[in-house]
């Protein structure tokens, strides 16, 4: 079984699937347009000022990527070739074909603007848009469809007979954890947002003047520009790791964080919490609680805020290991191949 992951890198994700699926040793590439966060992937799509061009190109790999793979699994819900081409083409060669979504190229802000008072869209892209984006995949997986969890069901059911859910991916044998300190030490507390709306960043740091005002003494750093790389640096220096208080639901920033052995605050919509696994350690706080929950965790024991960070090490591992998730991807693969 050859696999190929393509064509959009989301947050890292496409590099460590492929990297879990080599762990299981299976025969794994991807196939990505390069990011700007300099995520590592095998193959990497030319760029080219002119859309005939650059759409020849693309078409030119479709013959190689025939040769050299059984299964495609598409990411973002986006072709390589805006017409979905690619996508008859290799359904006529009998290649298998998933498609996984991540969040907000589905989310619909009608639908969730009603479930989420706190909610801040990221996007414009209409509603209607999304929803002809899934049925159309629909029709080409056979109504098969994978996500990270169950917190976008209400989007995916209409469409989809079956949500694969395999969960968001962090390699733990690279990122090592760094517990919070069991010494009394002034604490960093840390939020790295990639759409302040969403994200919440204004409640963030509303409360951490709050705070501050108040006598409370302690580092705030906030992450942006930076390449993964250099964010996992400062991600390590924290105490408190604060992800977004917008969402309702929990990014793979989170993941990593869990990943590090830190306590991470995140806003999850009630209804949501029981559909995640055992041991789900984030902490809830939304736009009106923040502060209260900030103020908790800075004041809570050195022995508390470690024994919160060993918990989401031990989620992270179980939950969102690149190897976790690569054995939920075989199971699915080979029963349709």
């Amino acid at each position: 079984m050859r696999i190929l992951h393509t064509p959009i890198e989301i947050a890292g994700q496409l590099g460590l699937t492929v990297e879990g699926l080599r762990r299981i040793d299976l025969k794994a590439d991807s196939l990505v347009y390069k990011h700007p966060f300099g995520y590592q992937n095998d193959f990497y799509f030319e760029s080219f000022e002119s859309q005939e061009k650059r759409r020849q190109s693309r078409r030119d790999k479709l013959n190689l990527i025939n040769e050299n793979y059984d299964v495609i699994h598409y990411s973002f819900g986006t072709p390589i070739l805006n017409d979905y081409e690619d996508v008859e083409y290799f359904l006529n060669k009998n290649k298998k074909i998933f498609v996984e979504f991540w969040g907000s190229d589905i989310r619909l802000n009608k639908i969730e603007s009603q479930r989420n008072k706190y909610y801040t869209p990221k996007d414009d892209t209409p509603d209607s848009k999304k929803i002809e984006l899934m049925k159309k995949w629909s029709e080409y997986t056979n109504g098969n469809v994978f996500f990270s969890d169950h917190t976008y069901n209400s989007f995916l059911e209409p469409y989809f007979d079956k949500i694969h859910v395999i969960g968001q991916r962090v390699d733990t044998k690279k990122l090592q954890p760094i517990y919070p300190s069991l010494v009394s030490k002034r604490l960093k507390v840390l939020h790295a947002p990639s759409h302040h709306g969403f994200k919440g960043t204004k409640y963030v740091t509303n409360a951490v003047e709050t705070l501050k005002a108040k006598g409370y003494d302690f580092e705030f750093i906030l992450v942006e520009n930076k390449t993964n790389m250099e964010a996992l640096e400062l991600y390590k220096q924290a105490d408190i790791i604060i992800d977004q208080l917008c969402g309702g639901a929990h990014g793979v920033f989170a993941c990593e964080a869990m990943a590090l052995g830190k306590p991470v605050i995140c806003y999850i919509l009630p209804e949501l919490i029981e559909g995640y696994p055992e041991g789900f350690p984030i902490i809830n706080a939304n736009p009106d609680t923040i502060e209260e929950v900030l103020a908790y965790w800075l004041e809570a024991s050195p022995e508390e805020r470690y024994q919160l960070g060993v918990k989401s090490r031990n989620y992270a591992e179980d939950v969102h290991d690149i190897e976790v998730v690569a054995k939920k991807l075989k199971t699915v693969y080979e029963n349709f191949l």
